[in-house]
């Protein structure tokens, strides 16, 4: 027989009554029992708070959690989950990318991010950074297409560990928005589709030892776009060819990150300012290098334009037509 006790007050209560208070919380059961850690989110001070118990009804605060390592254009705004690998003693935590800025979606305020990024950490160093968080993989519109993803949650099994399934593949239900916009969508019909009422949860997977990604260039009968992501067959983008691969996270000395943006309803382009240079920002689509290295097999990533659009060349002189600048280079 199941006996259910209420208990008269809140086991964690906020700091103040702005904003959220105690959002986002996570729970992990170390010992099967009643020993419990529950990770939230602060919203007044932007910050993520570890607190324990050992009975399930009092907690202390064990520490606020490192932002070392956090890419900083993610600003650490959001998370959505936490949960822990009892296998290699990692922390995953999946952080909310911004959103964008109206002025890029015809006035449009989006609800939900553009991506999520998920991110790793030793146990150790949870709220030192002595080892910083690594950044696996990131999962936005450049990646699923949609117009928001947002608030991953990890499948776990009931007491908060990711060691279950697919393991060691990560696998999350991440809040998506379904239908994508069309591939010539402006930017005011991009934000409309990220309404709440078109909101659903995609399953993502981060898989260890693949670290590289494709970069492909497509184009179709208007335009060209060149993404490590996927692209919709119906919009009638054919593969021109494949440009080298990025790295799905800063490694291996690769630290440049290459951005997908949009211009208007057809131009795409790679930039390396995370913002878009004021356009709509698709994601990310994976890490570069700045310069050649000895011994590895690089070839360079020039930005082009032409009357119309713009695409990425390995050729300096953009096959023919403008060379804006030197991308820098990608894996072979």
């Amino acid at each position: 027989m199941i006996r259910e006790i209420v208990y008269p007050k809140p086991v964690i209560s906020p700091t103040t009554m702005v904003g959220y208070g105690v959002a986002q919380p996570a729970a992990y059961n170390s010992n099967g029992k009643a020993a419990i850690w529950i990770f939230y989110e602060d919203s007044l001070s932007d910050t993520h708070v570890a607190v324990t118990s050992t009975d399930g009804l009092h907690f202390a605060t064990r520490g606020i959690l490192t932002t070392a390592g956090i890419d900083q254009d993610t600003a650490v705004s959001g998370w959505g989950d936490m949960a822990y690998d009892s296998t290699n003693g990692y922390w995953y935590a999946a952080f909310n990318r911004p959103g964008r800025d109206p002025s890029t979606t015809g006035g449009i305020v989006e609800q939900g991010s553009v991506g999520v990024e998920l991110y790793r950490i030793p146990g150790g160093s949870l709220f030192t950074g002595a080892t910083p968080w690594q950044e696996l993989h990131t999962f936005d519109t450049n990646l699923t297409t949609s117009e928001a993803n947002f608030l991953g949650g990890f499948v776990r099994d009931p007491f908060g560990t990711v060691n279950v399934g697919k393991y060691p593949t990560i696998q999350m239900e991440v809040s998506i928005s379904n239908p994508p916009p069309d591939w010539n969508a402006t930017p005011k019909e991009a934000g409309e589709s990220a309404s709440g009422r078109n909101w659903q949860l995609g399953l993502v997977e981060w898989a260890p030892d693949h670290p590289l990604m494709a970069l492909d260039r497509y184009a179709n009968f208007t335009t060209r776009w060149v993404t490590t992501g996927w692209i919709n067959p119906a919009s009638g983008f054919k593969m021109e060819m494949t440009l080298g691969h990025l790295y799905e996270s800063p490694q291996q000395g690769a630290t440049v990150p290459l951005y997908g943006c949009k211009r208007g309803a057809t131009d795409y382009f790679v930039s390396l300012d995370h913002n878009c240079e004021g356009a709509r920002i698709l994601g990310k689509n994976g890490y570069g290098y700045a310069q050649p290295v000895a011994g590895r097999n690089l070839v360079p990533l020039y930005r082009c334009s032409t009357a119309t659009d713009h695409f990425v060349s390995r050729d300096a002189k953009c096959e023919g037509q403008t060379t804006d600048e030197l991308l820098g280079y990608a894996m072979q």
